[in-house]
């Protein structure tokens, strides 16, 4: 038996035992359309990520206002640790300063008295001509200088006493040196006669604490 194929050779789709050929077109077509599906899931993962940032900002929106009160929590938290800290100095420098005026009291001699102790830090000394200098502003709380003078007053009816006291002043520890800075000699309401003295102490760095 025989097959007679009566189509023309153009019209034919395939040959006895050839394979068919893929035309270019179909090619193209293919392509595309595998184009058009990466660019579908690219806009949907686009869509998704930018759907989740304009979550994630609206959320960070409502967080904003915590954020500035734990913020401003932490600044207060630091500037009253800053504030503990010098209130803690003072406390221990009053601690030290009430030993010191107690030595002042124990050094001396029965028939001297005192009227007056001070303890500070000397101004520094401006050079003629020069501007001094301007206050600078403090964002937190200073410690207090520290104190290098003590001045001491008072008043005896022996002389000799003045020289010991000041023995008894030379042989604590917190001084590195000790002056007479004035002696003389008063009357009193009563018209007695007192030997007023004015001594100051050089306090050591440190060493005295």
């Amino acid at each position: 038996m025989y097959k007679v194929n009566l189509l023309p050779v153009e019209l034919l789709t395939e040959t006895e035992g050839v394979p068919r050929k893929i035309r270019p077109r179909v090619i193209l077509v293919a392509f595309a359309g595998f184009l058009c599906l990466l660019y579908a899931i690219f806009g949907v993962y686009l869509f998704i990520g930018r759907a989740q940032v304009e979550q994630k900002r609206h959320a960070l929106a409502a967080l904003e206002p915590q954020i500035q009160r734990v913020e401003a929590l932490q600044n207060e938290a630091v500037t009253l640790k800053a504030r503990a800290a010098v209130w803690q100095k003072i406390i221990s420098d009053r601690r030290t300063y009430y030993l010191l005026l107690a030595d002042f009291q124990y050094s001396l001699p029965v028939d001297m008295w005192l009227t007056g102790v001070e303890i500070f830090q000397p101004e520094p000394q401006t050079p003629p001509g020069a501007a001094p200098n301007p206050p600078q502003p403090q964002a937190a709380p200073q410690a207090l200088p520290q104190p290098t003078r003590v001045t001491v007053e008072g008043g005896t009816n022996s002389l000799a006493s003045v020289g010991v006291y000041l023995n008894n002043l030379c042989r604590l520890p917190y001084f590195k040196s000790v002056t007479l800075k004035e002696l003389k000699e008063i009357k009193t309401g009563g018209q007695e006669r007192v030997t007023v003295f004015t001594i100051e102490a050089a306090l050591k760095e440190g060493g005295w604490r």
